[in-house]
């Protein structure tokens, strides 16, 4: 049996995202999003990036090179790093959600906005 469609193929999705250390993940979890892209008329992914001692931002980097279907944004983190974890997160999450842009996209409520999480 084919999989229903839940949302009509006129929304958009808005995707936003924080990414540390977790480059051997970051093709898996592109190929999920463009799966999940092909649901809407627009998918935009914005990713906050803070300093990884792997590859993850090359990674990050490759991905948006190569999708032409997506709008991917990369947001590198340039102030000094939390050592707790979840307030690196809350601090990612806070950049991405006040930046006027985005906050009018969002506003708008043309989005369906889903969180992803890729910290290790």
């Amino acid at each position: 049996m084919a999989p229903t469609q839940s949302f009509p193929i006129t929304s958009n999705c808005f995707i936003v995202g924080c990414a540390r250390n977790c480059g051997h993940h970051i093709t898996g979890v592109f190929n999920n999003i463009r799966k999940i892209s092909t649901l809407f008329r627009q998918t935009r992914v914005i990713i906050a990036f803070d300093y990884s001692t792997d590859d993850t931002l090359d990674r990050l980097q490759i991905e948006k090179n190569n999708s032409q279907n997506l709008d991917i944004e990369i947001m590198v983190n340039t102030e000094p790093l939390s050592s707790i974890r979840t307030e690196r997160i809350a601090n990612a999450r806070t950049r991405l959600l006040r930046s006027e842009e985005h906050t009018s996209e969002l506003q708008s409520r043309q989005y369906l906005v889903c969180r992803l999480l890729l910290e290790k």
